[in-house]
């Protein structure tokens, strides 16, 4: 499908940084990794990103937003990992606004095994419009292990490092997912289209699935 052009446009946008901000870790993480807990089930906390009235995100190609494609797409990968049996808590689940930064001290409460956020992306202002790709975004090296895996799996797809507020976490791998551009017309296709976002759903649990079963040994 568009992965030749999606690999061609990373190339062409320079698509591998992210500029970097100047927050630190959350206030409220600690400095210490959570242990895996091995004799339980695994619990993923997802987070549809954006929701509410004031919060869409970016505004896709047929008018629809961002905030709904991500809730869908969380609600998809959740229905896959519970297939696997894992626990699966949500920042959301139904079209409210959530503050930012209590979105990641959800999972670091419980504690959750891992936090993802699920986006879909919109170009920079000065980008091509018509850009397209995937990627994974983690700020740390306890982050990356999960963005790796995930990436792997959605490949080709890049695992690529940001300071945003939901994956700056010294406790919990936290990461955040684009898994495609609304503002493509193909792409806002493909996340609205059930089948299509089932499969991307699918592969971003095997994800998840991979790398809990790489630290279970």
């Amino acid at each position: 499908m568009f992965l030749p052009v999606l690999i061609a446009m990373m190339s062409l946008f320079g698509t591998n940084e992210v500029p970097e901000k100047v927050y630190a870790k959350l206030e409220y993480s600690g400095d210490a990794p959570h242990a895996i807990l091995k004799t339980m089930p695994p619990l993923v906390y997802l987070d549809p990103g954006h929701g509410g009235e004031k919060g869409h995100g970016c505004k896709g190609f047929d008018g629809r937003f961002e905030s709904e494609a991500n809730l869908l797409l969380a609600l998809d990968v959740k229905a896959a990992l519970e297939r696997q049996g894992v626990k699966v808590l949500m920042t959301r689940e139904s079209d409210v606004d959530v503050p930012l930064y209590e979105r990641a001290r959800h999972a670091h409460t419980l504690p959750a095994d891992c936090f993802v956020s699920i986006h879909h992306n919109a170009p920079a202002p000065g980008k091509d419009v018509m850009t397209r790709y995937r990627a994974v975004y983690s700020w740390n090296d306890l982050g990356k292990e999960l963005a790796d895996r995930i990436a792997d799996s959605l490949a080709p797809c890049q695992s690529l490092h940001a300071n945003f507020a939901v994956t700056r976490s010294n406790e919990i791998p936290s990461v955040l997912v684009e898994a495609d551009f609304l503002t493509h017309p193909e792409g806002c296709r493909d996340a609205f289209d059930p089948q299509i976002r089932a499969s991307v759903a699918e592969k971003i649990a095997s994800g998840i699935i991979a790398w809990r079963q790489a630290k279970e040994e």
